[in-house]
């Protein structure tokens, strides 16, 4: 799934765009701040890709 993402990201970045992922997944409610392992296991649900032209 990695090396996917990685070419995704790569053919939109060669044609001048942006990108950014977009992922999910479902986390019970609690008290304190996010760990590291909550990051794991997510769910890719698409992309954001917009035109970022180089500054003049």
């Amino acid at each position: 799934m990695l090396r996917r993402v990685k070419r995704v990201t790569d053919t939109l970045n060669r044609q001048g765009l942006r990108v950014v992922a977009v992922a999910t997944k479902y986390l019970p409610a609690r008290e304190g701040d996010y760990q590291r392992i909550d990051e794991s296991d997510l769910i890719l649900e698409g992309y954001i890709a917009f035109l970022d032209p180089p500054k003049e």
